[in-house]
């Protein structure tokens, strides 16, 4: 990863929560290949120092600072920590989530409980944060990370749909709710994308008799899963000026599988 002299984000600082792996971990790359300083977020501290270092050896601004999304107080302290190391907000991504297989006759309390904790209310905890420090900095961009299954479901993922599902929803809730704020508000709802939370969910659907094939999620007309990095294209046009007058909007990465 080489950072740009210049790109869409030069200047600004950006928050990725999740972004110890996965799609936050490419999120983070995107970002800083674009110019911006990126705070990585994240419950691993490993992997999210890791993503840090791995930003600042390709001359970009990077700082880690650790963050329970299920909990308010982490959320606020993460934040508070971010606004010292460089000031005022100008993007955030929220990419931190779980998975979760079994339909609502598998699935205990517990289970869903997480599941609901992780993926919604923590969209809940970030948004509050996020749209307090975006809207002191004079407006910004907030991005959630939502899925497909929370769009149009699928089978034997019945809490992990719920949990997106809210989060489709609470975006445009928030959208509506701080625009006078100047502050933006969208998704990106993938389709499978290849990352270790996918092998997760195989490995699940299995444990419930499920093969891959049943589940639907080889059904994608263009013949492949998104990658990682689809989905940070995606976040960053949501989270630049490129889609000044976009907010409220939930922008599929499926390879066409909401159509079906």
């Amino acid at each position: 990863m080489v950072r740009e002299a210049v790109g869409r984000f030069a200047g600004k600082t950006a928050l990725v929560t999740g972004g110890a792996s996965g799609i936050g971990r490419e999120c983070c790359v995107a970002l800083a290949r674009e110019g911006a300083a990126v705070v990585v977020a994240d419950l691993d501290a490993k992997g999210g120092e890791a993503t840090a270092e791995r930003l600042r050896q390709g001359g970009a601004e990077s700082t880690f600072v650790p963050m329970d999304v299920t909990r308010a107080d982490t959320v606020e302290a993460a934040f508070a920590a971010a606004a010292e190391w460089k000031g005022p907000l100008q993007v955030v991504c929220h990419a931190a989530g779980v998975e979760s297989t079994g339909t609502v006759a598998d699935v205990d309390a517990a289970e869903w409980d997480r599941a609901i904790a992780v993926n919604l209310t923590g969209t809940y905890h970030v948004g509050r944060s996020a749209v307090a420090a975006l809207g002191a900095a004079g407006g910004g961009s907030l991005v959630n990370v939502g899925s497909l299954y929370g769009t149009v479901g699928t089978r034997n993922m019945a809490a992990y749909c719920a949990s997106k599902g809210g989060v489709m929803m609470l975006t445009r809730a928030m959208a509506l709710d701080h625009a006078a704020q100047k502050v933006r508000v969208n998704a990106v709802c993938p389709g499978p994308v290849r990352t270790p939370m996918l092998g997760r969910i195989f490995t699940g659907l299995r444990g419930h008799g499920v093969g891959v094939s049943d589940s639907g999620m080889n059904d994608i007309p263009m013949g492949r899963m998104a990658s990682p990095a689809d989905v940070a294209a995606a976040v960053l046009y949501l989270a630049s000026s490129d889609s000044g007058h976009v907010t409220g909007t939930s922008l599929p990465v499926d390879g066409g599988a909401s159509c079906m």
